[in-house]
């Protein structure tokens, strides 16, 4: 901008149509117009100015900005309206860089798979790597991850930087220790994960103004849970749930991109949430204590045959030959697929290995019909319905040969509800929406789950055994989560 007020001269040839000031944006796709306004202003003024007056500068960029915005606004300018403040405890953006392809209708800017695209599964706020390199997608903590492994691994969303109060959480696992690294990035300030000349501490920097850095540093090839929580006066800092410190400063949380060119870390990422809110030591430590699912499966594949498991485990679903295939259809979500069984033949079978012991198994379900026995998932000892055999209203579980357990909470028709069944040595509890509903008993079953929408796994029978209506994001953990936990996984999965 400095070359464009100081040095560049305007073509006043006859034949010269004019020029004008763009932006190259092949990664911020999904930009808030303010960003994209903030980022032309001033480039627009110098060029206005110099387009206007030809002769050669005798002040500085800085003089001619200083006058500028001495003028102030022109008359009936209006510019763009505060965000309204949420303050419920969730995020603003949220983003769990698992390996989710480009929406319909989208294209490459390159060959397939030279940029990946970070979802924003709250707002719009999405983004997309740099073309020249990008982020590998790695297991992550929760699913998929970003791995992070060059100086070009970068994101850029394009989001207006938030003034305090606001929090931002994400699991970092850092495999190099660099003088300096950052996580994220505007012109104007940054959050590090290493601070420039601190010894690889988590800081903070207002550009030009003041570095800033906490007495801790993340370990190496472990996976830790930051948050750092801004007031209007102090920036706190909590590691793995627990607070460490704080420091007497607060900048504007940068939301402009992922890194910086030349500063990006080595490691991978996961699950990064913006909070427009000052989170409490409580909300932080639920951000924390989120087990990890085993297997998840989103049914975003959208077409074929396949089924494949989200936490990159060689688990995968297939339709089969011979077996009537479900059909991939719209989610509830903004962006994804979800599947839908018609309650006659449809079945999907997955070569899920038994798990042991205690489990949890959440799915978002919208059952269309009250059919007897109608399952949602199965194994080669049982199966949970979502309707039980002898009451086709009540959600239950089946013990193969010995009983059917009915629970007293029935599965609203033609709504979309977040179930969750956990398996507590010899209870089963049925949660709806994070809430507990019911507790039933059950034989302590292992379950292996390796039927999804039906106990048969030849794929005809009588139409009772299935079940009508659509399922999407099936997560299935190998331990019993608490009340907490399922509260905490609806809320993140509600988003």
């Amino acid at each position: 901008m400095n070359t464009l007020y100081t040095s560049w001269t305007p073509d006043v040839s006859p034949l010269s149509l004019g020029s004008g000031v763009s932006v190259w944006a092949d990664y911020n796709f999904d930009a808030e117009d303010e960003f994209f306004e903030d980022y032309l202003k001033p480039r627009r003024d110098a060029y206005g100015s110099r387009s206007w007056n030809t002769d050669a500068r005798i002040d500085t960029l800085g003089d001619f900005q200083a006058r500028f915005s001495a003028l102030g606004n022109a008359p009936g300018y209006i510019g763009f309206t505060t965000p309204t403040r949420v303050n419920n405890g969730e995020p603003t953006n949220r983003y769990t860089f698992d390996d989710i392809a480009y929406p319909e209708g989208w294209f490459w800017a390159g060959s397939s798979g030279q940029t990946i695209w970070a979802e924003d599964t709250k707002n719009n706020l999405h983004g997309s790597s740099y073309i020249i390199n990008n982020p590998t997608i790695g297991s992550g903590k929760v699913g998929g991850s970003f791995v992070m492994n060059s100086d070009g691994d970068g994101i850029g969303f394009g989001g207006v930087d938030m003034t305090p109060p606001w929090t931002m959480a994400v699991w970092v696992k850092k495999t190099d220790s660099l003088d300096e690294s950052i996580l994220l990035s505007s012109d104007v300030a940054a959050i590090k994960l290493e601070q420039w000349n601190s010894g690889s501490k988590v800081g903070f920097t207002e550009n030009g103004v003041s570095d800033h850095s906490f007495d801790y540093g993340v370990p190496m090839n472990t996976w830790t849970h930051i948050t750092l929580s801004a007031s209007t006066s102090e920036t706190k800092l909590y590691v793995n749930g627990i607070y460490n410190s704080s420091i007497a400063h607060v900048i504007n949380l940068p939301r402009k991109a992922l890194g910086r060119p030349g500063k990006f870390m080595r490691g991978e990422l996961d699950e990064l949430s913006i909070f427009d809110e000052e989170l409490s030591s409580t909300q932080i430590i639920a951000l924390h204590k989120v087990s990890t699912p085993k297997y998840r499966f989103n049914f975003d594949e959208g077409s074929g045959t396949t089924i494949n498991d989200a936490m990159h485990s060689a688990v995968t679903g297939n339709f089969g030959s011979g077996i009537a295939a479900p059909k991939f259809v719209e989610s509830l979500r903004p962006t994804g697929k979800a599947l839908a069984f018609d309650g006659n033949d449809e079945i999907i079978l997955t070569n899920m290995p038994t798990i042991n012991g205690d489990w949890t198994l959440s799915a978002w379900v919208f059952s269309e019909s009250n059919l007897s026995s109608a399952t949602l998932a199965a194994g080669s000892s049982g199966g949970i319905r979502v309707g039980q055999y002898g009451d086709p209203t009540k959600v239950g579980f089946t013990s193969f040969g010995i009983a059917d357990y009915t629970s007293s909470y029935s599965l609203p028709l033609n709504t979309w509800t977040f179930l969750t069944m956990v398996r507590t040595g010899l209870t089963i509890q049925v949660y709806a929406n994070g809430i507990l509903q019911s507790t039933m008993p059950n034989t302590g079953h292992d379950m292996d789950f390796n039927r999804l929408g039906s106990t048969n796994p030849g794929g005809s029978g009588t139409s009772s055994d299935f079940f009508k209506g659509k399922m999407d994001d099936l997560i299935i953990f190998d331990v019993a989560l608490n009340a907490d936990e399922v509260q905490m996984t609806y809320n993140m999965e509600s988003q």
